[in-house]
């Protein structure tokens, strides 16, 4: 098996275990712990120890990560409106240096990976990865996340993370994930 081959194949399990994430926080988050910002001007989000910060309109909600998440530096948003489901996750993930994971390679910036598009974040090189467009949605290539990869902290390899659900409303999940990555603050 080509370098190539593993490269996509490991980018398509990232993608997956996001999308079957999401399906499975529907469930967990029905009745959680959600608050609702007030409205008014823009607001300033973090997650819990303020690693990751942005600013999102305050008619928008903030929803907590499921307790069985991979980080508990994670937080949700949605626009207004939006079901929770549909929220994007913004979450600082600690690397795994033995075994690795696909966010090494969406992250990986020395080397050109087929379908992760190199982008900044906040001053810090990240990778980004789309969704196929409708008409290249097929079996084993899931659709409907954008996953922004990049290195938070290099001294104790911390990666940040957001995933953006685009696939029942591209329009309204695309401007939460512009939101997020346009205002990102990373604390280094």
């Amino acid at each position: 098996m080509s370098r190539r081959t593993v490269v996509i194949a490991a980018v398509i399990a990232l993608l997956a275990m996001v999308g079957a994430s999401v399906a499975g926080l529907v469930v967990m988050l029905r009745g959680s712990n959600e608050s609702s910002a007030s409205p008014g001007p823009d607001i300033t989000a973090r997650t819990p120890s303020g690693a990751l910060t942005f600013t999102i309109p305050a008619t928008w909600r903030t929803l907590a990560c499921p307790t069985n998440s991979d980080s508990s530096e994670c937080l949700r948003v949605a626009a207004s409106g939006m079901p929770d489901d549909q929220a994007a996750t913004v979450s600082v993930v600690p690397r795994n240096p033995v075994e690795g994971t696909p966010l090494d390679l969406i992250a990986q910036t020395a080397v050109g990976i087929s379908g992760v598009s190199r982008i900044v974040v906040d001053g810090l090189p990240a990778g980004r990865v789309d969704p196929p467009s409708p008409g290249d949605a097929r079996p084993g290539k899931p659709a409907g996340t954008i996953v922004v990869v990049g290195r938070a902290r290099h001294e104790n390899e911390t990666f940040f993370s957001v995933a953006c659900p685009v696939a029942a409303d591209p329009a309204r999940g695309q401007q939460v994930c512009d939101q997020v990555l346009h205002t990102l603050h990373v604390t280094r």
